[in-house]
């Protein structure tokens, strides 16, 4: 007697998604598996575990589709770039095209691709989808909480909320105070920000016409040594914009444009071109990258519109990963650590910090957050919600002394023992200067200060500290 096949179980998730995304869309499938709902685990459709070999990959593909509630689409330029992945979301699309069963969720993963040079062009049956945004790991938990509400077919979170009664039950009675006493006192206070002002950058952009459609062909189309040493460039127009002179034609893009086509504008043209300043910023941004990898030995990538740079661990004479310290105001920081978890698995926490050239009225600044970032191998950022949740769990218990403490040593690290923070360009470079913006009010709170140079002096292992947070995972979120 044959068995009666089985019905598959529903799937309540659907992740279609670049294979470069794995590690990452991973984490969140095992993540969501984990989470309750109707009295059963939440069911996700990831190709890694429900296509076996020998499978016809396409037909299983739309079985999982078919059987899945709702389709969660990874946004990143290369999932856009890949033929199978439209198959997939085009499927999910279709079936529910004005997005009135929700059946469509994007997440928005990452704007620009690995190497640095492509940016994401959502096509606009996405576009006109509201999604989620894992872009910036501040916001991860918040999103996965969304993303749990819409898989759940709860109402989307609206934060905490309390009852007067509880409120006043936490808050002791304090007596009003009279009026005299309750304004700020008349003082030249000095209120530190987190940018650096941009004293000079580069006043002339060149352009010329190429054949190439792609950022990401003009590289590949140069040898690896000139490739590494390339200046910054976007292809906008089917024309390569640079700092560099393109009238070079032994310069790295000479074998690539058509000189008879060559332009070069004054950057104060620009200004009142919106999308072109907007090139002109991304240019200063993929110059700061190329300056952050190749200058300092940094790891740096894209996370949304801001380069997130970490410290690696350094690598000893068998190829081992260790713990790598850095001077700072005549003492030593711990700037990359080997972690252990209760469970005794080991992971890596590093200094880091989120970079991006902002205009503020008519100047440009050089905005710096530092940040944590987590690893597996001392190198690679890891991703998730999980991990985001951790930072910034972390970030939130940081002080004002510390973060300026940070934005000290970040603009001794930018500036490489140097006046100025100096970023090549190919062109004229961009200087920075490397101690924040300050700015002046004059009501404060009298004796309120901070001495800066102690305060760089006293040097604490926030390292170790926020590697204990790491170790101990989400047990403080479930706790409260």
């Amino acid at each position: 007697m044959i068995a009666p096949l089985v019905p598959e179980p529903l799937r309540d998730l659907f992740l279609c998604h670049s294979k470069v995304d794995a590690e990452w869309v991973r984490n969140l499938a095992e993540r969501v598996e984990r989470e309750q709902w109707n009295g059963r685990l939440l069911r996700v459709a990831f190709d890694e575990w429900d296509v076996a070999p020998g499978d016809n990959v396409v037909t299983r593909i739309m079985e999982l589709l078919e059987q899945s509630r709702h389709v969660a689409v990874v946004l990143s330029p290369e999932m856009l770039a890949s033929e199978f992945c439209r198959f997939e979301w085009s499927m999910a699309v279709y079936d529910d095209p004005a997005g009135v069963r929700r059946r469509v969720m994007p997440i928005l993963l990452r704007d620009v691709d690995r190497s640095g040079m492509n940016r994401i062009q959502i096509p606009p049956a996405l576009k006109i989808l509201s999604w989620l945004d894992f872009r910036k790991s501040s916001r991860a938990s918040s999103e996965y909480q969304r993303l749990l509400a819409l898989l759940r077919d709860e109402a989307m979170p609206r934060g905490r909320r309390r009852t007067p009664e509880a409120i006043a039950d936490r808050i002791p009675a304090r007596p009003i105070p009279s009026p005299s006493s309750a304004g700020a006192d008349s003082v030249l206070e000095s209120i530190l920000s987190n940018v650096f002002p941009v004293t000079a950058y580069p006043e002339t952009v060149w352009s010329a016409p190429t054949s190439l459609t792609r950022e990401g062909d003009v590289l590949a189309a140069m040898e690896p040594a000139v490739r590494r040493a390339a200046p910054a460039f976007v292809l906008r127009e089917q024309r390569i914009f640079t700092f560099a002179d393109l009238t070079d034609v032994g310069g790295p893009f000479g074998p690539h444009v058509d000189p008879r086509g060559v332009r070069a504008e004054a950057v104060q043209a620009w200004r009142s071109q919106p999308a072109r300043w907007r090139w002109y910023v991304e240019l200063l941004n993929k110059a700061l990258l190329c300056h952050a990898r190749y200058d300092l030995h940094l790891r740096a990538e894209y996370e949304g519109s801001e380069l997130l740079v970490h410290f690696p661990a350094e690598v000893d004479e068998a190829g081992q990963p260790r713990d790598r310290v850095r001077p700072f105001s005549g003492a030593r920081r711990t700037v990359a650590k080997r972690c252990v978890r209760t469970d005794s698995s080991e992971f890596w926490i590093h200094h880091g910090c989120r970079l991006r050239f902002e205009t503020l009225g008519e100047a440009l600044y050089l905005q710096a957050i530092p940040s944590w970032v987590m690893s597996l191998d001392g190198l690679r950022a890891q991703r998730g919600p999980d991990v985001g949740a951790i930072t910034a769990q972390w970030g939130g218990r940081e002080k004002n002394a510390a973060i300026l403490r940070n934005l000290l040593f970040w603009g001794q690290t930018l500036a490489a023992g140097k006046n100025e923070i100096l970023v090549p360009t190919g062109g004229r470079p961009i200087c920075i200067r490397p101690l924040p913006t300050v700015t002046q009010t004059t009501s404060g709170i009298a004796g309120d200060f901070v001495r800066i140079a102690a305060l760089v002096a006293t040097e604490r292992d926030d390292l170790e500290r926020a590697a204990s947070i790491a170790a101990k995972g989400q047990q403080d979120d479930d706790d409260e």
